[in-house]
């Protein structure tokens, strides 16, 4: 998630632990909704991704980069036999990852649908979890804006005439948001995966 229970009561002033469980499926919603919205993956995984040209440079779903496993190109798909591409030969990684782009030297990457395969490891160390080699914390707006969303979803959650929620037994389930803050737009903004999400 990009943001704690305990850093959302942090904000809120609160101590008491009666709506620990309804805020837990708040922030996995509040991430879940964020990532829609920018057609990326927030938290650190390990993702295998197709992509294509036209063009030099290819936009991963999961950044920063943490990691590149293997970078291969096939137009019959047959991955399992393709040679991997070398890293500062064949293609580079920009800016070390942190904007998610690999560049193609010399050549374009193929325009064929899907006929790059690239593993890495990408996203930023979910909230509350330390980070490991090479990875980075979620950057303090976008943690800030999660927490926001949040304590303004739990308020429409406590408010009688909300609509759109769903809280059955003691399994609080949260079915769809409802619009984001106007602030918290602005934040997501800076954030939104300019290529459109890739499989």
């Amino acid at each position: 998630m990009l943001c704690t229970v305990a850093q959302i009561k942090t904000i809120m002033g609160e101590t008491g632990s009666g709506d620990d469980a309804v805020l837990l499926e708040i922030a996995k919603s509040v991430t879940a909704q964020f990532e829609e919205y920018c057609q990326r993956k927030f938290i650190v995984g390990d993702y295998t991704e197709y992509h294509q040209g036209p063009g030099n440079v290819l936009h991963v779903n999961a950044w920063p980069i943490v990691s590149v496993v293997s970078v291969k190109e096939s137009c019959a798909y047959d991955f399992d036999s393709a040679a991997a591409l070398t890293a500062n030969s064949d293609y580079r990684i920009v800016k070390a990852g942190l904007n998610g782009v690999l560049q193609r030297l010399d050549c374009d990457w193929p325009k064929q649908a899907d006929s790059v395969q690239v593993i890495y490891r990408g996203g930023y160390t979910a909230a509350g979890d330390t980070p490991g080699d090479g990875e980075k914390v979620v950057p303090e707006s976008l943690r800030g804006a999660a927490i926001k969303q949040c304590i303004c979803e739990l308020t429409r959650r406590n408010n009688p005439g909300s609509k759109g929620e769903s809280f059955d037994g003691g399994d609080s389930q949260l079915h769809t948001l409802k619009p984001f803050l106007p602030e918290v737009l602005k934040v997501l903004e800076l954030f939104r995966n300019p290529a459109g999400f890739c499989i």
